[in-house]
């Protein structure tokens, strides 16, 4: 039986393997491996007899048509291949990079090229379980070469909906309702959850008897904390872990990942179980929209800044980001911007991990682009008007700040009208 710490591990592996770009597409081949031997097999033992409206030509016409699904599947294929990349290209020139990984994860445009492969490939596998009338015994695998042309009508109605998918996709709308969509959800999973979460402080004053470090082990971006392995491990070993960089923040290698702090004095006292702990964190070579709230707004305020630049001088772009970026602000602004303390069954705090405040969320999605929208008196009043209404849903101790923003705004419009 798998310990709680390999659990964790394959799990990740698991996550990783299933948003991959090439799992859906991989799966589809290995199904078509799958048919292009079973169909033919069954076909030699009277399945062909038993269903209608099939394949009714001899060795060489069935030959032919496999063929001909294998040499149009091919060029199918290359064409996905050819527009997905130039539709990341654009991507990536026109609004920011770091919206690529969105469309790497796109379910029908992995779908589109499994569908297309796994045809090329059961048309190429199929073919070879075609024998002529100059063997001892020919064999025509009706079946088998009826469900080719099925999957060719298949592949040709999900041509078209993947060029009607990527038209959409590409529209500066639909990105950045997409990006404030995973932003929404990042939220809720981070506030609404359900389980034993409540807001504490990080621990201050001198340093505990038994304070230790736990160092990162390579260098990245943290991207995902697990609370369950952290919590287990804390509380067996009576210790409350503090996760010491925000998630999103790059870590270099050996740099302090976890705090370890004594835990209630009445406790019974293990060992902690560092592999575990360390384990509990995915560092990636980049951000994800999982757990990093933030992400979503850098990836906004990026691509109002390249809207706003002087090369592209798109000022409705600039506005629209920050029609999401004023949603996001009302639905973290009712809130407590706190660290969260993930407790055990007791309802001790074990796992106490920093979240980024107000301050971090105004400075992407408000002073990032205001600075880039000096010259835009239309995007200043935008994000005045959006301060202006997040300050009227705000807690009394978030209000200060936007207070503060809307004043500066008001000044710089001021000065501009002067």
């Amino acid at each position: 039986m798998l310990s709680a710490r390999q659990q964790g591990m394959w799990r990740s592996r698991a996550r990783r393997l299933w948003t991959s770009f090439w799992t859906i597409p991989a799966l589809c081949t290995a199904l078509a491996v799958g048919l292009a031997v079973s169909v033919p097999w069954l076909d030699e033992r009277g399945l062909s007899a038993a269903l209608p409206f099939l394949f009714s030509g001899g060795p060489d016409g069935a030959r032919s048509v496999l063929s001909a699904v294998a040499s149009s599947m091919i060029s199918f294929t290359a064409l996905v291949f050819s527009i997905t990349i130039v539709t990341l290209q654009l991507t990536s020139g026109q609004f920011s990079p770091r919206v690529l990984r969105t469309f790497l994860q796109d379910r029908l445009t992995q779908l589109a090229l499994g569908v297309f492969v796994a045809t090329f490939v059961y048309a190429l596998a199929v073919l070879r379980s075609v024998r002529g009338a100059d063997t001892a015994r020919s064999f025509v695998p009706r079946t088998a070469v009826t469900l080719s042309v099925l999957l060719v009508l298949i592949s040709v109605v999900l041509f078209i909906a993947y060029i009607h998918h990527v038209t959409n996709a590409v529209r500066v709308s639909q990105i950045l309702a997409s990006i404030g969509t995973q932003t929404r959800r990042c939220i809720a999973r981070r506030f609404d959850g359900v389980g034993s979460v409540s807001s504490v402080p990080l621990p201050t004053g001198a340093r505990s008897p038994r304070y230790k470090i736990i160092s990162a082990p390579r260098n990245g971006i943290i991207a995902v904390v697990r609370d369950r392995p952290v919590v287990r491990a804390a509380s067996q070993a009576n210790c409350l872990v503090v996760l010491v960089p925000k998630i999103g923040d790059f870590v270099a290698a050996g740099m302090p990942l976890f705090t370890v702090h004594d835990g209630p004095a009445d406790g019974l006292r293990g060992d902690l179980d560092r592999q575990a702990v360390i384990d509990a964190v995915d560092i990636e070579i980049e951000r994800s929209m999982e757990q990093d709230i933030a992400f979503g707004f850098r990836q906004l305020a990026d691509i109002a800044e390249r809207a706003l630049s002087p090369a592209m001088n798109d000022h409705t772009t600039a506005v629209a980001a920050v029609d999401q970026v004023h949603d996001l602000l009302r639905r973290l602004v009712t809130r407590h911007l706190t660290p969260r303390a993930h407790t055990d069954r007791d309802g001790q705090p074990r796992l106490v991990v920093p979240e980024p405040d107000l301050e971090d969320y105004l400075r992407i999605g408000v002073d990032d682009i205001s600075r880039w929208a000096q010259d835009s008196p239309r995007v200043l009043s935008r994000l005045r008007l959006m301060l202006r209404d997040v300050y009227e849903q705000a807690r009394p101790e978030h209000r200060a700040r936007i207070a503060c923003r809307v004043t500066r705004l008001e000044r710089r419009l001021a000065a501009r009208k002067g």
